[in-house]
């Protein structure tokens, strides 16, 4: 309805009406604003992301973060919120079964190790009881003594544990013992497997093959005349070529001596 407000009812300059004066037709009704829907969907779907224990919230973060562009930042800056806890919840539930997951495998390896490891002592048990058979059977038939402590890990060098280190004998006052450096590899450890032998060693060393030892002997005699016949023709060479230097360097002396010579008739004949 058009309208029109006489001079006599308008206000002073003080207090002028607000807005401008519309005469003879209605005033304008004010822009509507528009509805975020961004903001909206975002809203609702941090929400629902949460049902999810989070893991479906990036996507209604990103809807809601395109709705913060938008005016009516409202609901957006809720669904904003609320989707990054999710991603947080969603994180830390990832952590969590990845450290249990962690936590699992190294208990399944210590376990595996742990079985591996009581095979590995069994066997080396009886390793251990092969080499101290052998040992006992030598003392059987050496007045019940054992072989020194040399022979006696020649015997049981030869028996190697599952870890790869062989057996060692130790002899002490009146026992012996056969160890082996069990699952840490280093001898007297507390995890050494071994078996105590009750007797003394002997002071005698295994019988030796002498024939072997006067072949060596004789072929170290052998190398050692021919090294001396190769040292004796090289020395009559250097000798040679010595006396041949001698005789070149001589030569030239007596040669060098004729010139001076002659040279100094010739001097001596010019100055008369």
């Amino acid at each position: 309805m058009a309208f029109h407000v006489p001079f006599n009812q308008r206000p002073s300059g003080q207090n002028p009406l607000p807005g401008p004066i519309f005469i003879g037709f209605e005033a304008p009704a004010p822009p509507r604003r528009k509805f975020n829907w961004w903001g909206f969907n975002g809203m609702w779907m941090s929400f629902a992301s949460l049902c999810t224990a989070g893991f479906l919230s990036p996507i209604p973060l990103i809807v809601s973060l395109k709705g913060l562009r938008r005016p009516g930042k409202k609901m957006a800056t809720v669904g904003t919120v609320v989707s990054r806890l999710g991603v947080a919840l969603a994180s830390l539930i990832s952590f969590g079964v990845y450290n249990r997951e962690q936590i699992a495998t190294s208990h399944r390896e210590a376990k595996q190790r742990s079985v591996q490891t009581r095979k590995f002592v069994a066997e080396t048990e009886k390793l251990v009881k092969l080499a101290s058979l052998e040992l006992l059977e030598y003392q059987a038939t050496n007045n019940g003594e054992f072989p020194n402590d040399v022979d006696a890990n020649m015997l049981v060098i030869k028996h190697v544990d599952p870890w790869g280190v062989s057996l060692r004998f130790d002899q002490e006052e009146e026992r012996a013992l056969v160890r082996s450096a069990g699952p840490d590899k280093k001898f007297y450890s507390k995890d050494d497997v071994k078996i105590e032998l009750s007797g003394k060693t002997e002071s005698k060393l295994l019988p030796v093959n002498e024939d072997l030892i006067g072949k060596a002997s004789e072929k170290v005699e052998t190398a050692l005349e021919k090294a001396s016949e190769k040292v004796g023709k090289v020395s009559e060479k250097a000798a040679d070529a010595i006396d041949k230097a001698a005789e070149k360097v001589g030569d030239a002396l007596e040669k060098a001596a004729e010139k001076s010579s002659e040279k100094g008739s010739a001097d001596a004949s010019s100055d008369k």
